[in-house]
């Protein structure tokens, strides 16, 4: 399934704009698919983004750079202005793809 994905991406290669979403089940997954396709030669062209729900567990943790993986992998969620940031870094220009659960709060 992952190289499916890679060869439809790849038909966007040329665009110069690109949003895309791919919606996983866990964080886990997230966080798996989003480094899979950064370590992808094929995929370099897009800025892989990462976005989840929120838990308790995530207002205790030092915020990451926008749609950057956590350093610690063990964090149970984003908080919403993570969520918002991550979002608003999205919507702009260029060639993005977000891998998020469906739980991301709106």
């Amino acid at each position: 399934k992952f190289w499916a994905l890679v060869t439809y991406l790849q038909q966007f290669r040329d665009r110069e704009t690109l949003h895309g979403i791919i919606f996983v089940t866990t964080r886990r997954a997230v966080l798996h698919l989003a480094d899979m396709m950064r370590r992808t030669q094929q995929l370099a062209f897009l800025e892989v983004l990462e976005a989840w729900g929120c838990s308790a567990a995530a207002h205790r943790r030092d915020r990451p750079a926008p749609g950057r993986r956590r350093r610690d992998r063990q964090d149970k969620g984003m908080k919403g202005n993570e969520q918002t940031e991550v979002i608003g870094h999205f919507a702009a220009k260029g060639r993005k793809v977000l891998v998020a659960t469906s739980a991301p709060e709106e």
